[in-house]
């Protein structure tokens, strides 16, 4: 349950943690697995299933990076 010190709730845990070289390391829910720097940030798995991506910040990230993109490039041309 999400409360005021952790709103994103129990499974996130580590998600959003700093790393010694200050980038942030977001966590994959669904593998359990941690991913450093927005840039770099992928669903491993887009086309499959998956219960938490309403909640994952990966794909939201990835999503808002997405739109960024097809702004710019339509702000272009």
């Amino acid at each position: 349950m999400a409360n005021a010190t952790n709103p994103l709730g129990k499974n996130s845990e580590e998600t959003g943690k700093g790393s010694e070289d200050g980038d942030i390391r977001y966590l994959c829910m669904k593998y359990n697995r941690h991913q450093q720097g927005e840039e770099q940030l992928a669903c491993q798995d887009p086309d499959l299933y998956c219960k938490y991506r309403s909640s994952c910040l990966i794909h939201y990230k990835e999503k808002q990076r997405r739109r960024r993109q097809a702004h710019a490039g339509a702000s272009e041309g």
